[in-house]
């Protein structure tokens, strides 16, 4: 062999196994034959070379089709959310507990009423109709409504949260499922609320329109400013800002501030009785 050719197959090794480690897995084309050596060096390389190629490729058409899928979830989720605005317009309703003694005996009797017609197809298809509507699609897998099918089927008397919101039941009047109630038997155990918002879930995907706290704070708030509309508003705004989705629109968080004070203005003109007398003993 030439001179010239096992100089070749050393710098070909060289490149091969460039470090010490390399070198010491015993992995060394031998120099018997410098030509074969050099040709089986060029083809480990050319592997090497068209696997790393690969792999490139198959990331960014894993990349590609992840974002295909995340669009086409978001998709769905806007559309979700589209049809639950639709049928959830404006702000749900706030109760007093005057009007929530009313509407407790309105809904027993309704409930006794349709017991007393049949008990047992009542239950099973109200299960069904509230697992179904409480079907979390957030993953793009529909969850099979095991957890939700155990809604409590006997009557849950409705109560109210600090902020005169109905704990266990859609206050909507526009929704399909208005007063129905929500609780699991693990809300009742539990104190939780996770029946109810999982009703409400199109509420914080893909644009999140939930806000925290929201009544609570407008009522904390129209008594500190004592019905007083441009500084309620303006702290309103202020915290819906803060605390709610920046996708929302000016125009969004006004509208929402109009509503919260109509609603409050209008229950503190009719004498609910948990805004008009603190409202006179200030």
């Amino acid at each position: 062999h030439s001179a010239k050719d096992v100089q070749t197959a050393l710098f070909a090794q060289g490149v091969f196994a460039h470090d010490s480690g390399a070198r010491k897995d015993g992995n060394l084309p031998t120099l018997t034959d410098p030509r074969k050596a050099v040709e089986a060096i060029s083809q480990t390389l050319r592997s090497r070379v068209y696997n790393a190629r690969l792999r490139k490729k198959i990331a960014r058409e894993k990349a590609i089709l992840d974002n295909a899928k995340k669009s086409s979830r978001v998709k769905r989720l806007k559309i979700r959310q589209s049809t639950f605005l639709h049928n959830h317009r404006g702000l749900p309703t706030l109760f007093s507990h005057s009007e929530l003694d009313a509407l407790t005996t309105k809904l027993k009797a309704r409930y006794d009423d349709n017991k007393a017609k049949d008990d047992k197809r009542r239950d099973e298809d109200n299960a069904k109709a509230v697992a179904a509507m409480t079907m979390n699609t957030l993953d793009g897998v529909e969850d099979k409504g095991d957890k939700y099918a155990r809604v409590v089927s006997s009557f849950v008397p409705p109560s109210l949260t600090g902020s005169g919101l109905l704990r266990h039941r859609c206050a909507w009047r526009t929704c399909p499922f208005y007063l129905q109630s929500f609780a699991t038997k693990e809300d009742l155990i539990h104190g939780t609320r996770v029946g109810l918002f999982r009703h409400l879930a199109p509420l914080r995907h893909p644009k999140r329109l939930y806000v925290g706290g929201l009544h609570l704070v407008a009522k904390s708030s129209f008594l500190r400013h004592k019905g007083r509309e441009a500084p309620f508003k303006r702290e309103m705004l202020e915290y819906i800002l803060t605390q709610g989705d920046r996708d929302v629109t000016k125009k969004e968080r006004q509208a929402l501030v109009e509503i919260l004070y109509n609603d409050l203005k209008s229950k503190a003109d009719r004498g609910d009785e948990t805004l008009e007398s603190k409202l006179r003993t200030q």
